[in-house]
Parts: C-alpha cells; structure tokens; sequence
C-alpha cells in the first residue's frame, strides 16, 4: 500500500510539472487539453491518492484497521478513475458524483476511527476535520455558477483548512509529537486561519489573533517533540510563513498561498511521513529531494519578485523533474524491500 501512495505521489508529482511547463511550452493548449481540469486532478489526486493512504498508514499503526483489504481496492479504483476524469472533464455531475464516493470514505473511516477510542493523539483531529472538509464540498458547488470568485475562495478554505486539520495532524501523529492542546482549541484556530487566508481582504484582528495561536500551538509542540533537526527546522518554518502572512500583506497573494501549501505538503508532511514509515530511505535521496524541492517551491513566486522572463518554469519543471525521479527511487526502494524476504512485521506495522 505504501507502493500505492507513492505510485499516486509520482503521477501527481507529473501532474504538476505539466502544469508548471504549460507556462513556458503551452503544450496543453496546444493538445486540446484544459489547465484547470488538469489542476482539479493534481490535487484531488494528492489528497485522495497519497495523503488518505498515509493517514489510514498511520492509523493501522496505531493498531486501528479503518478500511479493509476490499476496501482499499474498490478505493484506490475509484481515485484513479476519478482522478483520470477529472483530468479530462473537469467537474461535472458524473465527476461531482464520484467525488461523493470518496467523501463516503473519508466520512465512514473517520466514524470507524472515532468509535475505536484510540489513545490520545493528533490523530484525534482528522474525523471532525474530515467532516467539516466533507460539508464544505457541496456549498463551493452550489455557489460556482452564481459567484464563481466566491466560491473559488471556498475552494481554497476547502484546501486550506483539509490539510490544516486533517493531514498536518496526520503527520505528526506519524511522528509521534505529543498533543499538548484540546483538539477542538487546534481545530478552531486552524480552520479560523484558513478561512482568512483564502478570504485575505477580510484580514482583521480576529485573524491575526487566529494566526498568531495557531502559531503558538505549533510552537509549543514542536519545541517538545522528538524530532530530527532537519524536520523540527522544517516544521518551524511554517510559523514563520504564517507570521509573514499576518504581518506583510504583500504574503498574502495566491501565489504565496499556492507555495506554502505546497511547502507544507512537500516540504514538512512527506518527509515526516517517509522518516515515520519508510525510515531506511539512504541519506542521498533525502538530500536529492530537499536539494530540488526548493527550486521547485521558489519558482512558484519568483515571478511576484523577479522579472518575468519564463525561467521560473523552466527551473521549477528541472527541479519537479528530480523530485520525480527521487520519488521513483523510493518506491524501487520499497519494492526491493518488500520482495527481498524481510521480516513480515516490518513490512506490514505501517502497511496501508
């Protein structure tokens, strides 16, 4: 299953250097194809194929089985089918209601994981923040056709608050960081930021105050925890941005958005995913990856800083390049694991 994750990590990887290349080639006009359908799939694609895997990953790690074997199929099927018409179709009603189908998932493993009462943890998080993800849904599709800005925004809160309140928790449940806060108080000031960052002409005290205890929790937490200095730097990174995007109102434009979201995606949750469950990934790779992931994240604003002249792209397309490649290493890796003989406790503890 982690071999899954990966696989999907890598097309979505892919996904997003087309994306990036389109600005310099214009190979996806050229080809009949349309850039926002494109860019429906890459992240319906990340939050369904990689980042749900690696939260029932963690899950099943913490001895709590939230979807079977049959399960897991039928759901890997439909993300690679609804990930394949998205990039196609775009949203439309066959779309929209496949979508459902994997709302459905998110909705019944969150009330499995609920009724389990696993032992405190950030894992805590991810059924109610699940749910209000789930409930956002159908409003950013109502409101599309009459208010498309608005509910564009929504979309963004929808993003936002999805990886705020769900997969960030994740990962550091993965990581094993002690939960210092009542998850609601989390919660709240998390979903709060994302709101305010997606609707930033309404930035206000409340959302400074939002930003600046959201930034607090991740602070007390962090500095606590038992992490590498390599993802304790990483993770702190993220208050920083938050404070940035507070402070400076030149932070809070889409594209800085669009990097911090991938920043925390790229940047902080996957190598704390890979250091949690495949930890014996050789330090060169790891280097490789770090060393190429900037580039990639840096392109994303360069323009807002520097003349354009379409190098960003060009740079941006090179790095996701090596990121793919990287990527494809690790999952040789896993595969040589897996069909080497090793003990079966330690392919299965964090299986997905």
């Amino acid at each position: 299953m982690k071999g899954w994750a990966l696989a999907f990590l890598a097309v979505t990887v892919l996904l997003g250097l087309l994306l990036r290349a389109e600005f310099v080639t214009g190979w996806l006009a050229a080809h009949d194809l349309q850039f926002t359908h494109l860019r429906h799939a890459h992240s319906h694609l990340g939050f369904w194929g990689v980042l749900t895997l690696v939260w029932w990953a963690v899950a099943r790690r913490e001895n709590a089985t939230l979807v079977s074997r049959a399960g897991v199929a039928f759901y890997l099927a439909c993300s690679a089918v609804v990930g394949t018409l998205f990039a196609f179709l775009g949203y439309r009603a066959l779309t929209g209601a496949l979508s459902g189908v994997m709302a459905a998932f998110w909705l019944m493993t969150s009330w499995r994981q609920f009724r389990m009462r696993l032992p405190a943890s950030w894992l805590d998080a991810t059924p109610p923040a699940m749910l209000m993800a789930t409930l956002l849904v159908p409003v950013v599709a109502l409101t599309a056709r009459k208010d498309p800005a608005f509910s564009r925004s929504l979309a963004h809160v929808f993003i936002g608050g999805l990886m705020l309140t769900g997969f960030l928790p994740v990962a550091w449940a993965a990581l094993r960081v002690p939960r210092r806060q009542p998850v609601w108080l989390y919660l709240i000031l998390a979903e709060s930021l994302a709101a305010f960052m997606a609707f930033p002409e309404h930035m206000n005290i409340v959302g400074a105050v939002m930003g600046a205890g959201f930034s607090v929790v991740l602070v007390q937490n962090l500095v606590g925890a038992r992490l590498p200095m390599h993802l304790r730097i990483t993770w702190l990174g993220l208050p920083v941005m938050v404070a940035l995007w507070v402070i400076f109102p030149f932070f809070r434009g889409d594209p800085w958005r669009v990097a911090g979201i991938h920043f925390m995606v790229l940047g902080a949750m996957l190598p704390s995913f890979q250091h949690a469950l495949v930890p014996d990934v050789p330090f060169g790779i790891r280097l490789a990856y770090q060393v190429t992931l900037w580039p990639m994240l840096g392109s994303i604003v360069a323009p807002l800083v520097l003349p354009w002249s379409g190098w960003p792209s060009v740079a941006a397309v090179t790095a996701g390049g090596f990121v793919f490649v990287v990527v494809a290493a690790v999952m040789v890796l896993l595969a040589r694991r897996v069909g080497g003989g090793r003990a079966p406790q330690v392919v299965t503890s964090s299986t997905l």
